[in-house]
């Protein structure tokens, strides 16, 4: 009571919805504000881990960002957290050495989505009009994805739960072309769309899950659908799949690097059945990454992974989930302002010459144990004015962002 009558604004830190609630009803008056919510664990972990947290949806995503909504809440000050970091291990099972990262983050600690970043997708965005002048300039689309992850082989001969979120009214699962029931999209008491979970079949499946959001339950249109491929058990065929996330379109991250000294690409390695393409989901082939040629240099690895040791400064790493991460920035600066003073100054460094700053693209290339070498080419640019940060984010809002819907990890 003394702290609410010296504040303007009564903040609250990771309360639930009954906590504003009960908050407002003693104190009418005073204005309240989520000031930091929602520690809410979930992790990108392959499909037979069994500690938590785990792929699914936790329930205090909603208790905890609910109270925005609510009428009497001035607003959310952010979401803790946009991203996995080192410290603050928690969890049943993953609180304490070996994990040395958090649960918390949208996103790992490698900048792999989590199931989170999918349920922000569908109720901080799509569940919002156009016409909302807090929405961000993004097109409207329906929401409708896997988040269940099948193992290599699929599930022969027993029963398995798929869960998957969708703003669609209504969505469909099959397994392997074969229906296992239409569901109403589920919602919480403020109108959140929430995860739905279906109960497969005891034939199980082999090939694929496919779920199709449609806009009734029998006789609709097929409004939006998402098919994860089941990869095959026969590792003969596996192979790496390099993926450059950053920059790129779809994540809004504009098409090159730019020649400063400081830009950084993200590429992703995949382990992929080379016969469909689909990852192979509990792969921990250890991958080792290297700049072929072309200005660039190695700049770290990652996996998500909450419990890797590894030197994240290292040029190899274990896959986790089928995935792992390396890191590349540009090794000269061809566009930094006053350059050449700063040249004149640093005489220990090496500074490119007019020829050395030509706008040639660099090689990476991934490589594991038994598998090919697979290489990427990186794009650079030394085009200040289009290719600088502000304008690359100007941008960002205009272009096509489809990384989410393309993601499978």
């Amino acid at each position: 009571t003394t702290a609410r009558l010296t504040l303007d604004v009564q903040g609250g830190s990771h309360s639930n919805n009954q906590t504003f609630v009960k908050f407002h009803e003693k104190f009418p008056s005073q204005p309240l504000i989520l000031s930091e919510c929602c520690s809410c664990m979930s992790q990108r972990k392959p499909h037979n881990a069994s500690e938590q947290p785990d792929r699914s949806l936790p329930t205090c995503i909603a208790q905890q960002n609910s109270p925005s909504y609510l009428p009497d809440i001035a607003g959310s000050l952010g979401v803790w957290t946009l991203m996995d970091y080192f410290g603050e291990p928690a969890g049943v099972g993953t609180y304490g050495w070996p994990y040395v990262s958090c649960n918390f983050g949208q996103f790992d600690i490698a900048g792999f989505p989590k199931p989170h970043a999918f349920w922000y997708i569908a109720n901080w965005l799509q569940l919002f009009p156009t016409s909302d002048s807090g929405r961000p300039p993004l097109p409207s689309q329906t929401v409708v994805h896997v988040l269940s992850l099948p193992p290599p082989g699929g599930v022969v001969g027993s029963k398995s739960t798929i869960e998957a979120i969708t703003t669609a009214p209504f969505a469909e699962l099959f397994l392997d072309g074969e229906s296992q029931g239409v569901l109403a999209t589920p919602f919480n008491a403020l109108g959140e769309y929430m995860g739905m979970n279906w109960s497969s079949s005891s034939n199980g499946y082999k090939k694929n899950i496919t779920v199709v959001g449609w806009d009734a339950s029998s006789g609709g249109n097929m409004l939006a659908h998402h098919t994860l491929l089941v990869a095959g058990s026969n590792n003969a065929t596996y192979k790496i799949k390099l993926t450059l996330d950053v920059p790129s379109i779809s994540t809004g991250t504009g098409s090159c690097l730019l020649l400063d000294g400081r830009d950084t690409a993200m590429v992703r390695a995949s382990i992929v059945d080379g016969s469909t393409g689909a990852l192979v989901s509990s792969a921990r082939n250890r991958i080792t990454f290297r700049v072929v040629s072309g200005p660039g240099s190695g700049a770290g690895i990652s996996n998500g992974d909450p419990a890797s040791h590894e030197w994240m400064k290292s040029d190899s790493v274990n896959a986790f989930g089928g995935l792992a991460r390396g890191l590349f920035h540009v090794s000269i600066d061809c566009t930094s302002e006053m350059r050449e003073l700063a040249a004149s100054i640093d005489m220990d460094s090496h500074w490119p010459t007019s020829s050395e700053c030509e706008e040639t693209n660099f090689v990476v290339e991934a490589s594991s144990p038994g598998f090919m070498p697979t290489r990427i080419s990186i794009p650079v640019s030394t085009n200040v004015v289009e290719d600088n940060v502000f304008s690359i984010a100007a941008k960002s809002t205009r272009e096509e962002i489809s990384y989410l819907e393309e993601f499978v990890g």
